[in-house]
C-alpha cells in the first residue's frame, strides 16, 4: 500500500473519532463547551488539510492497481476501527492504564514498528504522561477498571 493511501486512511479514522467526540458533546455542560469545541474545530481543520494533501498525493502517484490499494486501505481502516472499539470497551473494564498500554502496543505492532525500544517505551511513557496530566494537572478522573483495579 502506498504511503498516501495510508495517510488517507488515517485521516478518515480521525474523522470517525472527531465525529464520536462531537456526538458526545451534548452531555457536556454549556459553560464547559468552549475549549472542547475549539479543539474539535482545530482538529477538523488540520485533518481536512491533511486529507486534501493526501488526495493530491494519491492523484499525483501512478498506481497500477487502484482497486487492490483501495481494498487494502479499507481493510486497514476497518481493522483499526475494530481495535479502537475494543479499546473503548476495555477502558472501563481493565482501567485506563492497562487498556491504553495494550492499545498503543497493539497499534504499533499493527503499524509494523520493529524497534523493541519503541514497542516497550512508547506505550509506557505515553500512558503515564497522559494519565498524570489528566489526573494531577487537569484533575480529571480516569477509569480505574471493574475487572481489576489499577490506580496510582
Amino acid at each position: 500500500m502506498k504511503k498516501s493511501y495510508t495517510e488517507l486512511s488515517i485521516t478518515i479514522g480521525v474523522y470517525v473519532v472527531l465525529a464520536a467526540f462531537y456526538f458526545q458533546m451534548s452531555d457536556v455542560p454549556a459553560e464547559a463547551l468552549g475549549y472542547p469545541k475549539f479543539m474539535l474545530v482545530a482538529s477538523a481543520v488540520i485533518n481536512t488539510m491533511l486529507f486534501i494533501r493526501g488526495v493530491y498525493m494519491v492523484k499525483k502517484e501512478e498506481s497500477t492497481d487502484i482497486n487492490q490499494d483501495l481494498k487494502k486501505m479499507i481493510m486497514t481502516i476497518m481493522i483499526f476501527i475494530a481495535m479502537m472499539g475494543i479499546y473503548i470497551f476495555l477502558i472501563e473494564k481493565i482501567s485506563y492504564i492497562a487498556s491504553t498500554m495494550f492499545f498503543i502496543f497493539a497499534s504499533l505492532k499493527f503499524l509494523k514498528v520493529k524497534s523493541r525500544t519503541m514497542l516497550i517505551s512508547l506505550p509506557i511513557c505515553m500512558t503515564f504522561l497522559v494519565y498524570f496530566i489528566f489526573t494531577r494537572l487537569l484533575m480529571v478522573s480516569l477509569p480505574i477498571g471493574t475487572w481489576f483495579y489499577i490506580n496510582l
